[in-house]
Order: C-alpha cells, then structure tokens, then sequence
C-alpha cells in the first residue's frame, strides 16, 4: 500500500512550471537522509519518521475532480518512486492519466522510472543530492540522523544509471540541484561526467539523442534554506553561475509566498 500523506492545492514554488496552480499528492517514506549545511530535509515527516497512509487512490481521484480547472499534479515525497511497482500507486497514476492530468513526478533520482509505455508522465522532476546534503550524526530539529542513516545516505545518494534513463527516456524531465556554495557546482560537473561515461559505449543513435538532450539543458541551481533570508543569501551567486554555464536559476516560490508549512 502506498502511503499517501499530503494532499492540497498550492502553486508550484520550484522549476519550469513555477507559479502553476498544481494538485499536490505526497507520499511518505524516503531511502535517503538530507541534512545540509544550514537546514534540514523540508518534508521530515515523509522520511526521518514516515507516516503512514491517509488517502486512497479513490479519495484523491475524488479531490482531483473537484478542481477541474486545475490541470496540473504534483505527485512528491518523501520519494514516490519506491512505490513505482505498487498497486496503488499505479492506480493512481492510471487514473490522472484518463483524466489527461499534467504529471510532474518530484524525485530524487535514485528509483527507477515508471515505464514511459504505460505510464504518461509530463515531467520527471529530479533533484538528486550532492555531497552537501551528507549531514553529520546528531539530533536536528527532533529528529536523529545515526551514523548508519547518513553512510546509506552517501552511498546511495547519486545513481547515475537512473540518471541517464531519464534524460533519455522521459518525456521532459529538469535536474534541480540545491546550492550550498560554489563546490555545488563543481560536482554537478562531475555528476554530468560520469553520466557521459556511461553514455560513450551505447550506439551511436543514443550518444546522438543525448548530445540533443543533454542535461546542461535541463539544469536549474536553486538556494538551500527553509526561510527567505537563507534563499535569499546566494542568489547573486547562483544567478551568476547559472549565467556563466547556461543553467536555469530556480527560486523556491512557496516558502517565500507561505513559509515553511505543510499544505492542507
């Protein structure tokens, strides 16, 4: 059964479709621990202490229904892609696809996709951590991150293999990346390297469809923090970066607009 934990209407804060009015479905439990330097991961409640189911897929094709002018659906997480072979979760999926809903999935990159035969999915959103988000042990904010949690974290924090598959098989996908300072973009850098590696050996049409689509195209820096003063601190910085490398800058709308707070 699929934890769905979350389910409300907002506006996307983040990425291509920023200020779009979106159904937001979340589901609780997450393989990885986020700690970085100034802040803890933002949905805590779907992943240091997962929580368990509150809707079903019937009740939220329900709660969809009732906003019919509203085309846009954000499934979130925690990381919605553990559920991907889950009943439920593929109930769901199947059902906004009849609906000819707008999907945009917000992972980490580090599950499988869902097979792009069966399953129409508008955008993979990826955020996929970088060394900064390796918190040390300790207690943040009431929850603990043991020294287990946080060498699972790092060893699985980066797939590349999953990576790959979606920039070459989605539909549209955009890789967000969080800002913690100028090492950030350094191994951003280097994520893109060895995806390139993994590339060079496939044939030649799939070394040609990825040059075409390659994730500098696709790359957006947005600022860590949970406040507007910690996303406001690096945006000249991010702003510079991204003009430099021809990335996009992200904001992360919401929390300036409604603070840290979980939608209802």
């Amino acid at each position: 059964m699929t934890p769905f934990c979350d389910l409300f209407v907002s506006i996307q804060g983040e990425g291509k479709y920023m200020g779009v009015p979106s159904i937001f479905i979340r589901v609780s439990g997450c393989n990885l621990r986020c700690v970085f330097k100034d802040s803890i991961c933002d949905t805590p409640y779907s992943s240091f202490h997962p929580e368990t189911t509150k809707y079903t897929p019937e009740q939220i094709i329900e709660f969809v229904n009732g906003y019919e002018k509203i085309n846009h659906v954000v499934i979130t997480g925690g990381e919605p892609l553990l559920y991907g072979k889950d009943e439920d979760f593929k109930t769901l999926i199947k059902e906004l696809n009849k609906l000819n809903k707008f999907i945009t999935i917000e992972t980490n990159g580090t599950q499988p996709m869902l097979d792009p035969l069966n399953y129409k999915i508008g955008l993979y959103s990826v955020s996929p951590k970088l060394g900064t988000s390796v918190g040390k042990p300790g207690e943040y904010n009431g929850y603990k991150l043991t020294p287990e949690m946080a060498e699972k974290h790092n060893k699985e924090r980066i797939n590349a293999n999953v990576l790959v598959n979606i920039a070459l098989y989605s539909n549209d996908y955009q890789f967000k990346f969080v800002y913690s300072g100028k090492e950030s973009v350094d191994e951003i850098e280097e994520v893109y390297k060895i995806m390139g590696k993994k590339i060079a050996d496939e044939e030649e049409y799939t070394r040609m469809f990825y040059f075409k689509n390659h994730p500098n195209k696709h790359t957006m820096m947005m600022p860590e923090g949970i406040t507007n003063e910690a996303i406001s601190k690096n945006g000249q910085e991010i702003a510079d970066e991204c003009i430099k490398r021809g990335w996009t800058y992200t904001d992360r709308l919401h929390i300036r607009l409604f603070g840290d707070k979980r939608g209802k």
